[in-house]
């Protein structure tokens, strides 16, 4: 998804952040005040979308802070990053465990105070996570109905009818989000990658929606899923060079992009080279199924 989402971070509504890479992940979140470079150096590790770093070391770090750390909102931030950081290594229950655990302490942020747009807003990204579609539209619209002027909440849902085949309800959401976000003069290039998939989906509006992808991937820092969007248009419109071109490209920026070897390997197909496509789609779905999903559910198949 996107890639997270992508999609596709969590949010903290304290303090602003750069963009994440995984859309499908949502698209930012709000740095602690750290107090130490060697904390600081463990958070950038813990939570790195970039994988510049190896999981095992990553995961070492997410580790070091939830045992320095004495707040029960940031353990779940933390076990949010550490559960990426054990998906990208193929520890799938480690992943599964630390999510529920990161859910269940956000559950007790919105028991605490029952107006949380941050515990309903995470909530639903890690039910979403969980395949718990229901819940975590539920937990985006009560987080939507708490912060009206936020535009993630919009882009979960968005995410989730674009998931379930509803392109039109998903094409209303994703521009929700970006009147929302203009408002605050910048959109995230994850939500034009968003803009630009459902327009792709919908057939419709398409010249717009190449637009959105080159923004995307002009105005990301780390643009494999931008290209993993932009390669998801092209293969929509039956093109397969520029496709491939943007799937291999997305996959040499982040080799861990699921999503990204998934295209790859469908074009391959697609191109008659059986055994490479097959190779890249079975390791796609191990890498990340969901994501794989989002992807496959809506046209992108050999």
């Amino acid at each position: 998804m996107r890639s997270l989402a992508c999609f596709f971070a969590i949010a903290v509504a304290a303090v602003a952040a750069p963009a994440s890479a995984q859309w499908r992940m949502d698209n930012s979140i709000g740095l602690p005040q750290l107090g130490s470079v060697g904390t600081s150096h463990h958070w950038d590790r813990c939570t790195h979308e970039e994988h510049v770093f190896d999981p095992a070391e990553s995961v070492a770090s997410c580790d070091r802070l939830l045992a320095e750390n004495d707040s029960r909102s940031m353990s779940g931030y933390i076990l949010w990053f550490r559960a990426m950081r054990h998906r990208d290594a193929g520890q799938h229950a480690q992943y599964e465990s630390d999510l529920r655990s990161a859910g269940d302490i956000f559950s007790q942020d919105v028991t605490a105070n029952p107006r949380s747009y941050d515990g309903y807003y995470n909530r639903g990204l890690v039910a979403e996570r969980l395949e718990n579609y229901d819940a975590a539209l539920a937990d985006y619209e009560r987080a939507a109905a708490i912060e009206s002027m936020a535009p993630a909440p919009h882009r979960g849902r968005g995410a989730i009818l674009f998931r379930r085949g509803d392109y039109q309800g998903a094409s209303q959401a994703f521009d929700r989000a970006a009147r929302i976000s203009a408002r605050g003069y910048s959109t995230d290039p994850g939500l034009h990658a968003d803009r630009c998939e459902v327009r792709a989906a919908l057939r419709t509006d398409l010249e717009r929606g190449l637009g959105f992808c080159n923004r995307a991937v002009r105005n990301s820092d780390t643009p494999s899923s931008a290209l993993t969007s932009r390669g998801y248009y092209f293969f929509k419109q039956g093109d397969l060079e520029r496709a491939a071109a943007d799937f291999a490209r997305a996959v040499e920026e982040d080799p861990y992009n699921a999503a990204a070897l998934y295209g790859r390997g469908v074009v391959a197909a697609r191109q008659g080279r059986s055994a490479e496509g097959e190779a890249d789609m079975e390791r796609a779905r191990e890498m990340d199924r969901i994501d794989v999903e989002y992807y496959a559910n809506a046209g992108l198949t050999p």
